[in-house]
């Protein structure tokens, strides 16, 4: 996902999309490697701020598990709420609809927790877990992490982003609105 090169997620994710929209289109001609790297990792929703995130485990070539889910900080580190499925490639998947934002999150896999590989995980976003490792991590949605820098004075055009989860965040929101604030939030 760093530096504008996308994992093999966000190509399976552009897979699922173009299958739902026409099945039809897989007799055709596949995307060549560069049209699929060139897939968004993160697939909007209809709702606002949301996306269909694609969580994949790799397993080690010796490994064959029998039960994978993912867990983290979105499902409060459930080890059944997001079970993860066999692709038939020797990859599992999970699509979890998030908020876009940054998450923690770790692989439950035959009874115990396992990291993503550094592939998959965001180092510098990842943090201890309190007992001795760290939590993988990742950042739904748009990552504003890349952006020029902004000079003084100007605002930042490309970093505008309004998917409207402020209004979700509002304590005294009332139906998707800010009840307490009703001109803050339109």
């Amino acid at each position: 996902m760093k530096s504008g090169i996308y994992s093999r997620r966000g190509v399976a994710n552009l897979l699922a999309v173009w299958a739902a929209v026409s099945p039809a289109r897989f007799t055709q001609a596949q995307p060549s490697p560069q049209e699929a790297a060139a897939a968004p990792v993160d697939v909007p929703t209809a709702e606002s701020g949301f996306y269909m995130h694609r969580f994949e485990y790799d397993p080690p070539s010796t490994n064959s598990p029998q039960q994978v889910a993912v867990g983290g900080d979105f499902n409060k580190w459930s080890q059944t709420a997001n079970p993860m499925v066999s692709d038939g490639a020797g990859h599992f998947v999970a699509d979890v609809k998030l908020v876009e934002g940054p998450y923690a999150y770790r692989f439950y896999i035959n009874g115990g927790w396992v990291n993503d590989s550094a592939n998959h995980s965001e180092a510098d976003l990842e943090e201890s877990n309190g007992i001795r490792g760290h939590n993988s991590a990742v950042i739904v949605g748009p990552d504003g992490r890349n952006l020029a820098p902004i000079e003084p004075g100007k605002i930042a055009v490309p970093g505008l982003h309004h998917g409207g989860i402020a209004q979700r965040l509002c304590p005294y929101g009332v139906g998707g609105r800010c009840a307490q604030h009703p001109g803050l939030f339109p």
